[in-house]
């Protein structure tokens, strides 16, 4: 019989089911001849795609006579990438036949461990990831699976058996940069392994040590896994040495993963929509295939140009971007795509920048990192390879948010009573603060009357023991699912304070929390994420809330929940500064952006100019 033929023509025609019970009733056949087995597995991951769950039966069969264990695994991972966010169920299913495929293979416990973590199965991700640490044969893969460790203790709020893991972890990061070898499993991710760090520690000499340290080495490793591509890169630029004028419409590219709904995609699209068609060109480059009405109503329709590069196929981004011939390229995801990062290091434009994210990456190849004059302390340059850009307003600044009717919760519907005073705070994955939670819940037994509602993913009884430890009554805490970003907005209508972590401040949250009117407490650090909330009050011209101890916060937390004629005070304070505040004027912002765009490129035309009559004497 032609399996072969047979196959083909349902695929051919899309009669996908039909199919998968032709290869069902034929399997025994079609495991016996090599071509046949080869078909198998190039139309077992296109099934897969379409009939996820009538495909799964088959691929149990099918995985009895493998032809080539690494391509089916590759395959197979493909399919689960592509899955593992809309289909959770089918995607674990997928995941643990690979291991079955392949057992002991780090990269798919890896991902299995993740898979948990996206579930929200924490104990269960946990375990496995000190199983697979018990493999670990060396330091690279140590560090990352003590990252993912750190994650998943973070995410579930396991703090009790958080410090030893901490301590190691930072260990492990020394010895890494002093080997000055990249952990080969996650080359390409190093860049971002930091961040769970500067959740837990405000120490800004440590952090940003270790972030540019690191940078350093992804920046050295990526650049020599693309070597020749580094040189046909270096070879266009001479090319282009005539583009170099004082005067001239500057091309801007910004970068990013969340050009869609997401806090990178509500802050910047500010500037998409207010620059200047006549002095700039802005080219979008979106690198996620996550696409939604902000994506085309406020970058592709607003861009000069825009690119898509949903593939992470790095060598066809870096061409594309390079023949743009972009003046300026400004990395707006900072730390939270490695992708990003990746292209970051091949120095794509004469001047690269940073903003928004998190904070800087640290990336020798990026000449600024966008600040203004409180998110940084004035001695951070120290210890920033990134020249500090200092905006004269805030480093960012919207026009307001959009909201939905709140519809979660009510006071009128018996949740709490009318006249209660309500604290909102979110602790979410690897940003959860213990410390944080603690201080609010003393506020709290201090404040008749008053309830403290948490926005959370993690696990409720990690949270509900720390009430139980600081003697809160658990009737007084509302332990509140994630809810789309308009919804949790619109509940905000409900708040009375909103009390921030640290040392990882809200950012995105607390600016939808102050356009609405409501008082902040933040506790401010000395690291970029422990100063966002600071910035924002100081660009409001308001000091009420401002903490430089964790007994101010108390203090500052008790003061708005026990006088009404403060909350009062602040609240219209903060409805006049709609009027005048930079901080809810994007236009303004984007001016002050495009002069910063501005003065770089003539501070890089003069070095030009100067290096070139240098190299003529």
């Amino acid at each position: 019989m032609n399996y072969h033929q047979e196959i083909k023509q349902l695929l051919e025609a899309k009669k996908y089911q039909e199919l998968i019970s032709y290869l069902e009733d034929n399997i025994e056949d079609i495991s016996q001849n090599q071509l046949s087995v080869n078909l198998f597995w190039d139309v077992i991951p296109q099934l897969l795609l379409v009939e996820r769950e009538k495909a799964l039966p088959l691929l149990r069969k099918g995985i009895n006579f493998v032809n080539n264990i690494d391509e089916c695994v590759k395959k197979l991972d493909h399919v689960y990438q592509l899955s593992k966010s809309k289909f959770p169920d089918f995607s674990i299913q997928l995941l643990e036949l690979c291991i079955k495929i392949k057992p002991n293979d780090l990269y798919l416990e890896k991902n299995l461990t993740w898979h948990y973590l996206l579930l929200e199965d924490y104990q269960q991700a946990l375990t496995l990831a000190q199983q697979i640490y018990t493999k670990a044969d060396n330091l690279g893969l140590k560090v990352y699976l003590h990252y993912l460790i750190f994650e998943v203790i973070t995410a579930g709020g396991m703090w009790d058996i958080l410090p030893p893991y901490l301590e190691e972890f930072k260990i492990n990061l020394y010895k890494t940069i002093e080997s000055q070898v990249a952990p080969r499993f996650i080359e390409d991710v190093f860049v971002s392994i930091t961040p769970p760090l500067i959740a837990r520690e405000d120490n800004l000499s440590q952090n940003r040590f270790l972030q540019n340290q690191i940078a350093k080495l992804f920046t050295k490793e990526t650049r020599a896994k693309y070597s020749s591509l580094i040189l046909s890169l270096s070879k266009q630029t001479q090319v282009k040495k005539d583009n170099i004028k004082s005067t001239k419409k500057l091309k801007i590219g910004y970068i990013s993963s969340a050009f869609r709904h997401n806090p990178v995609g509500y802050l910047s699209r500010w500037l998409l929509k207010y620059y200047d068609r006549d002095k700039f060109e802005v080219f979008i480059y979106l690198m996620s295939d996550y696409e939604d009405e902000i994506t085309q109503q406020w970058f592709f329709k607003n861009a000069t140009k825009y690119r898509k590069f949903p593939v992470a196929n790095i060598t066809e981004i870096v061409n594309q971007i390079s023949q743009d011939e972009l003046d300026i390229l400004v990395d707006l995801d900072c730390l939270t795509n490695h992708r990003t990062s990746q292209v970051m290091t091949f120095k794509l434009a004469p001047i690269q920048a940073s903003c928004l994210g998190l904070d800087s990456t640290g990336i020798p190849t990026i000449d600024y990192f966008i600040a203004d004059s409180f998110v940084l302390p004035d001695n951070a340059q120290t210890y920033y390879q990134e020249k500090i850009w200092r905006l004269p307003n805030c480093y960012l600044a919207v026009d307001g948010f959009e909201s939905g009717t709140p519809r979660l919760l009510s006071k009128v519907d018996g949740i709490v009573n009318e006249d209660a005073i309500i604290y909102w705070t979110i602790q979410t994955g690897w940003k959860k603060s213990e410390k944080s939670l603690r201080l609010q819940l003393k506020i709290l037994k201090q404040v008749d009357n008053s309830y403290l509602f948490i926005q959370c993913n993690g696990n409720d009884k990690s949270i509900k023991k720390i009430v139980e430890q600081e003697g809160v009554d658990v009737n007084r805490i509302k332990l509140l699912p994630f809810v789309p970003l308009l919804n949790y907005r619109a509940n905000f209508f409900l708040t009375n304070i909103l009390l921030d972590n640290y040392p990882f401040n809200g950012a995105t949250s607390t600016l939808d929390a102050l356009w609405l009117n409501i008082p902040l407490v933040t506790r401010v650090g000395e690291q970029f994420h422990a100063r966002q909330g600071y910035t924002f009050l100081k660009n409001l011209g308001i000091t009420e809330g401002i903490a430089y101890t964790d007994e101010e916060y108390i203090q500052w937390g008790v003061k708005f929940g026990t006088d009404e004629e403060l909350r009062k005070k602040v609240y219209w304070k903060l409805r006049q500064s709609k009027k005048t505040s930079p901080l809810w004027d994007a236009k303004q912002f984007t001016r002050d952006m495009e002069k910063a765009y501005q003065q770089m490129w003539e501070i890089y035309v003069s070095k030009q100019i100067k290096k070139e009559s240098v190299e003529h004497e």
